[in-house]
This record gives C-alpha cells, structure tokens and sequence, in this order.
C-alpha cells in the first residue's frame, strides 16, 4: 500500500503506549480503556460495590490489555467496598478459542465455589462461548460473563436472561 500511494487506516489496533507502524494514516477503534470503564461500572453498580471477578487477559491484544487495565484499575478503587480481581490469567488467542475459554472456565469455577465469584470477563465475545458451556456444564448460575464486542450468542444469551449479564458494543 505505501508503494503505491494508497493509504492506510488502522482498526481494532489501540495501543496508546505504541502508536501502529508502517505507514497508518488514522486509527479508528474507538476508545477501549473506555469500554473496560463500563464493564466495571456495571459489575460494580450491579452487585453494590463488592463484585467479584476473573479476568481471562491477552497481553498480544492491545485492545483487551486496555480493557482489562481499565477494569482492574476501576476495582483498585472500590476495594474498601468489596471490590476485588480474585483471578486473572492469559488466556491468549492461539488454537481454539473456544476450548481454551471453556478449559480456563473450568479451572476458575472449581477453584472458585458457589458464591464466591460474580462474573469472568474474557478477551471478547469471541470467548465466551466456551465460558456459556462451561458454566451450563457445571450447573452455575451464580456467575456471569461479562464481555466485549456484542457478538449474536451474547446477545441472545441477555435477551434470554441466562450465562451473560453485559457485552460492550464494539462497532467491528
């Protein structure tokens, strides 16, 4: 493209620190420091100030490094209410994205019993499929996921009032 002239506009590539090489002309995504704020806003609003969570990072992906800063950043401050990160983990984006959420899931659930977590936040919706089998599996309806991009199973899963209580729209 720099060859011949023909620029460049980067998405899904926010990284702050580390603006995109090679030539990009704009960057597009819109603000995911900002989506992470929401998503803790929710948790925290929703379960009263003392929310409990499991966070599944990708440290490859500029834009959930954000969201998952945002979000422990937001938990930092709430934690005289209750507020805590009580697991976090690389979940990355390598092989099969739903067997790794759903394994990491599983993971989280037994370490964590009944009631002493609220909600496991992936990458992306992307994931979360495998955390809906997970939680289906172990029977637990006490934990919810809470999720970016907006993508059709989250979507019906809320309208359904069952698995995911959030997905922050990301206009892909």
């Amino acid at each position: 493209a720099t060859e011949a002239g023909i620029p460049v506009v980067c998405q899904i590539c926010w990284n702050v620190a580390a603006p995109v090489e090679g030539g990009s002309v704009a960057n597009v995504d819109p603000d995911m420091a900002f989506q992470g704020d929401i998503a803790a806003a929710f948790m925290i609003s929703e379960k009263a100030g003392a929310p409990k969570v499991a966070l599944m990072t990708n440290a490859t992906a500029p834009p959930v490094t954000a969201r998952m800063d945002a979000i422990k950043a937001q938990f930092t401050e709430c934690a005289d209410l209750g507020c805590e990160v009580v697991f976090e983990q690389e979940l990355g984006q390598n092989g099969d994205l739903v067997a790794n959420s759903r394994d990491l899931a599983n993971a989280i659930l037994q370490q964590f019993p009944e009631g002493t977590l609220d909600y496991i936040v992936p990458p992306s919706d992307s994931q979360a499929i495998g955390l809906q089998q997970a939680l289906e599996t172990a029977g637990r309806t006490d934990v919810t996921i809470v999720s970016f991009d907006a993508g059709d199973p989250d979507l019906e899963w809320m309208r359904d009032g069952e698995w995911q209580s959030l997905t922050v729209a990301t206009p892909l």
